[in-house]
């Protein structure tokens, strides 16, 4: 943050390392899927916006989306949409090789789900993916309407400055503008992405539970991120009154996480102890379809350090990861 007192980030921090935006983290899914879409999003749009390598960055969204999940299908359309405002010279062929690892994807998806006899999951349009969006950019907080609310904010904070002189947008020189809005508009795109194909109960009605699940609480912390740094650029004259009362607000909002998020990270404590005796004991694994011959590979491993299931009663008294890599 150019012109900017470091100490911005010490706020920055605490929202990032809140409880609710880590508790995503105690999962392996989450290290190593959401966690590392966060990082291409971050990445690529850095490489975009901010030192103009446009060829690079879509390569990269475009080995994100093969190489990681689905949730990269965001970064890369954006890539894509951020080359034509350029109206760069190698954009065509770009966008061939961007819709060619699309269809590839997919067709991995299909083959691998008929391989393995799993049903592909359906799309459901409906009329709840347009507050959908919003809910998971506000999925910091647990309540619907208050997360809709918090969304709609995040939103108006990030794109006031870009709708301010959107005319100037796709001129050169003007990328770094960019740099925000893209990789929040990556986060609402893996929102409207869930609701596209989890947004209906059994009974066939719009859901929203799954967009406020704690595992993308990864995902619903970023877009509060973003707008912290958004509005440092409202009014650069009263930036050290504003950061002082930013900081604040994410030393309060910190503190409250780590009232409310107690009992759901004991909760955790108990499923992953659960999923650790259940692993060790029967060589199956509760939280993911797994071989038992691939498991019993797995725990035979002298790389892991299980926990001690005698203290299985006084659980509250442990650290919440029990998966610890050993010293090597």
């Amino acid at each position: 943050m150019m012109g900017y007192p470091n100490w911005h980030v010490f706020g920055m921090a605490l929202l990032l390392f809140s409880w609710k935006g880590q508790v995503d983290n105690f999962g392996f899914i989450g290290v190593f899927q959401h966690g590392a879409t966060v990082t291409m999003v971050v990445w690529i749009a850095y490489l975009m916006t901010i030192q103009k390598r446009f060829v690079l960055g879509v390569l990269l969204a475009n080995v994100s989306l093969l190489m990681i999940s689905t949730e990269s299908l965001g970064i890369l359309f954006f890539a894509n949409v951020l080359l034509g405002l350029m109206k760069h010279r190698y954009r065509f062929y770009l966008w061939i090789l961007s819709s060619l690892s699309i269809i590839l994807y997919y067709r991995g998806i299909q083959i691998s789900s008929d391989l393995l006899g799993i049903q592909g999951g359906a799309i459901h349009v409906n009329a709840g993916i347009f507050p959908a969006v919003f809910i998971f950019l506000g999925g910091i907080i647990s309540r619907v309407w208050v997360a809709f609310a918090l969304g709609l904010l995040c939103f108006c904070v990030v794109f006031y400055p870009l709708f301010r002189s959107i005319s100037k947008v796709g001129k050169e020189g003007n990328e770094r503008n960019l740099f925000l809005p893209m990789i929040f508009l990556s986060m609402a795109t893996i929102g409207f992405l869930i609701q596209l194909g989890r947004g209906v109960d059994a009974s066939g009605q719009v859901s929203y539970g799954v967009l406020l699940a704690p595992r993308f609480s990864l995902y619903h912390v970023i877009p509060l991120v973003i707008m912290y740094v958004s509005l440092l650029a409202f009014r650069p004259s009263f930036s050290n009154r504003l950061q002082v009362l930013m900081i604040l607000g994410a030393v309060g909002f910190y503190g409250l996480n780590i009232w409310t998020q107690w009992p759901l990270v004991q909760a955790d404590q108990r499923r992953i102890l659960c999923d650790a005796y259940v692993m060790k004991t029967q060589q199956t694994c509760l939280s993911y379809p797994m071989d038992s011959a691939y498991a019993k590979r797995i725990i035979g491993k002298s790389w892991y350090a299980w926990p001690d299931f005698s203290a299985i009663t006084t659980l509250d008294k442990q650290s919440p990861v029990f998966y610890t890599r050993k010293e090597e």
